[in-house]
């Protein structure tokens, strides 16, 4: 176990994939806005207990079609301050055989997911649709218990709304060191992990695939120092 900042416990890494822990050791270090993000939201606050684990999700009925998922919920005081409680899990099945990019893409978007819940926690409903009217907070059972899953929707007819943060998650994740893959498919990733599958080409199902499949970008083995 290790944590993932000098100055705060920012996320916690229990994860037993080599690869995986060293991104995550990565991930808030690299020259990107995404990184940037996670910094002034995680970083700078004891208000969060950040999670990361992976395990196999094969008997797991929930989940085993997902590449990773987080479970988070919020707690306030009586002066009304928010702590987020925060479990991010990666799918073993899928990323023993990604792609180094791929799985940095995955970290990336259970990270917004987290920041977007938090953002919800502390300006409600109503100020969190005004001031991100772009995201929608999706309802669904896991099991017996209601949970809430954060979407970005991208509309087919506006696609202009969503230009810039998908911009940016592509060049998040073209930060990694050495990567070779070109822009258009990590704009493929940065879509495939936020928005509604529909709103994705042939194309950009294709790109993406190859990564989570490993054909394409750089491998975990030998695994990255």
């Amino acid at each position: 176990m290790k944590t993932i900042d000098d100055e705060e416990d920012m996320i916690i890494d229990f994860l037993t994939n080599p690869c995986a822990s060293a991104l995550l050791s990565k991930a808030p270090t690299l020259p990107n806005d995404i990184a940037r993000l996670m910094h002034k939201t995680f970083g700078t606050s004891d208000k969060f207990n950040i999670t990361v684990r992976n395990y196999s999700f094969a008997t797991d009925p929930n989940h085993k079609e997902d590449v990773a998922y987080t479970r988070a919920s919020g707690s306030a005081d009586r002066y009304n301050n928010y702590t987020l409680d925060c479990d991010i899990y990666l799918n073993d099945d899928i990323i023993s055989g990604a792609s180094q990019e791929y799985i940095l893409a995955t970290i990336y978007h259970e990270v917004i997911h987290s920041c977007l819940r938090y953002e919800q926690l502390i300006l409600g409903e109503v100020a969190f649709n005004q001031k991100y009217p772009s995201v929608y907070s999706k309802e669904f059972f896991v099991g017996n218990r209601r949970q809430k899953k954060i979407y970005i929707l991208m509309d087919t007819q506006q696609h202009d709304r969503f230009s810039n943060f998908i911009e940016s998650l592509a060049q998040s994740i073209m930060s990694l060191p050495g990567t070779n893959i070109s822009l258009e498919t990590a704009r493929a990733m940065a879509k495939a992990g936020v928005v509604e599958e529909t709103s994705l080409s042939e194309r950009e199902k294709y790109l993406d695939s190859e990564q989570k499949l490993g054909k394409s970008g750089t491998t975990c083995t030998p695994k990255i120092p």
